[in-house]
């Protein structure tokens, strides 16, 4: 059994397949989950629930050893890994629901200066976001980078060069940079941003120059 998430009714839930179907079961009592094997939830809802039990299990620990300035850190990621990261490729550009509450979780660990989570969590978006594959439906694209500017604004420049993703690079990391650029420049209005928003972006800048330091 594999595909551990949370169902809506709070149990940890193991998704097995069997004949071809994938049958979800709660793993305390071994019963089918009704909610997630009979269809009465959308798939946004699904996803989300994914999203929410990858946060809050801290899974992403587990796979930050394998992602660096915008890409794989190294060659082989072992499958187990691999399968992970690909999930996680899947909700996060699914769903902008889950794109909206991992900001919001990177955020909070910036104010509370939760240095390992804020870096491990954000660094898996910023990955997710300069992988070559995603980026290949532009105005989709556009929009997902789009909802980054008003969880970050400009301050994000401080964090990408605390991360070390390097706009130099000849990759879909540059095309990232690009996109991001733009839309600081010509559509973001950070004026219409809130004061509490603002104090947020400080905590992040904070947070971003002492990761920074630790890597000099």
């Amino acid at each position: 059994m594999e595909g551990l998430l949370k169902c809506p009714h709070g149990l940890v839930t193991g998704c097995e397949e069997r004949q071809g179907l994938k049958i979800y079961r709660h793993l305390q009592d071994g019963e089918a989950c009704g909610l997630l094997n009979g269809l009465q939830l959308t798939p946004e809802e699904i996803l989300l629930e994914m999203g929410q039990t990858f946060v809050s299990s801290g899974n992403f620990t587990a796979l930050a050893p394998y992602v660096r300035g915008g890409e794989l850190a190294e060659g082989y990621v072992p499958p187990q890994a691999s399968t992970a990261l690909n999930e996680f490729l899947l909700f996060f550009h699914a769903s902008a629901a889950v794109r909206s509450l991992i900001y919001e979780t990177v955020l909070t660990a910036a104010v509370s200066g939760d240095d390992i989570t804020f870096k491990e969590l954000l660094e898996l978006a910023l990955f997710a976001l300069c992988y070559a594959r995603f980026q290949e439906e532009t105005r989709t694209y556009k929009r997902k980078v789009k909802e980054l500017l008003p969880y970050f604004g400009a301050g994000l420049l401080d964090v990408l060069a605390a991360l070390k993703i390097d706009y130099s690079r000849q990759s879909a990391v540059s095309c990232f940079y690009e996109e991001y650029f733009f839309q600081l420049k010509y559509e973001f209005w950070d004026r219409e941003v809130s004061p509490e928003r603002h104090k947020q972006w400080q905590a992040v800048k904070l947070l971003a120059l002492g990761i920074q330091k630790k890597n000099t």
